[in-house]
């Protein structure tokens, strides 16, 4: 699956200058990890809501992707089993849910059935 650290959503402003990675990354300035909205001199909860709003594209964009791959399944030939439903439906209720979650390294995908 995607990796949430990566920034691939594009370029976002601050202070009239333009930024493309996320402002929440760590940065080594003189051999000291610095985060870049320091570097900046962004307020946290704006890195922060950044930085979360990204992951939440490209949660979509997996999520996305992850459905167009078993839309097979549910063509009015075919009849997708009990767990192929349920797999997608489980994608489909990911992003109700996406505000509650603080963690997305802690995010698992639900398990494609056979």
């Amino acid at each position: 699956m995607e990796d949430f650290n990566q920034w691939i959503s594009g370029s976002w402003m601050f202070d009239g200058k333009e930024f493309e990675h996320d402002p929440m990354k760590m940065i080594m300035v003189n051999e000291e990890l610095i985060p870049g909205y320091e570097i900046i001199e962004m307020p946290k909860e704006q890195a922060e809501e950044i930085s979360f709003n990204n992951k939440v594209v490209i949660l979509r964009k997996t999520r996305d992707q992850l459905i167009a791959e078993t839309d097979w399944w549910v063509l009015p030939d075919r009849n997708p089993t009990a767990k192929q439903l349920e797999y997608r439906q489980k994608l489909r209720d990911i992003t109700s849910t996406v505000s509650q979650w603080s963690d997305f390294e802690t995010f698992t995908w639900p398990t494609k059935p056979e």
